[in-house]
């Protein structure tokens, strides 16, 4: 569920870091080169090390700019489209949900850029994770 309450008294650095922290959780959440050659299916398989690769980068997000922040959400976007693709329909509503309260409360609180980037880098892990349970699970 988001962690976005009360945007409107954390400062963009805490954003930064709230970030890079979700970033590494699902860096440590998706399997790693070795392991994803053990699933059967290919295709989800170099989706997976590919947002795997995406989620390092961001765990950097403590030394991001707005401009660098930017230039990262067009990876997030193709991260998201490729994920909901996979996804199961149910977990895209359960996932879709959590980012609709998500963006609301930034909404609310005018939090900005670092706000609504958390909300789908949220999205993400939760998309990616459930992907990764069904894989490992055929």
């Amino acid at each position: 569920m988001c962690d976005c309450n009360n945007e409107a008294d954390k400062p963009e650095a805490e954003m930064k870091k709230r970030i890079a922290k979700r970033a590494a959780v699902l860096f440590a959440l998706l399997p790693d080169e070795q392991i994803s050659h053990s699933l059967t299916d290919r295709k989800v398989a170099n989706l997976l090390l590919a947002t795997r690769s995406f989620a390092a980068e961001c765990t950097l997000a403590v030394s991001w700019t707005m401009e660098k922040i930017v230039s990262y959400n067009t990876g997030l976007e193709l991260a998201e489209a490729a994920l909901e693709f996979a996804a199961a329909s149910t977990k895209q509503a359960e996932c879709g949900a959590a980012k609709k309260t998500c963006r609301t409360i930034c909404d609310i609180n005018d939090e900005g850029y670092f706000c609504y980037f958390d909300c789908r880098l949220e999205y993400v892990v939760c998309l990616a994770s459930s992907i990764w349970k069904a894989a490992k699970a055929d």
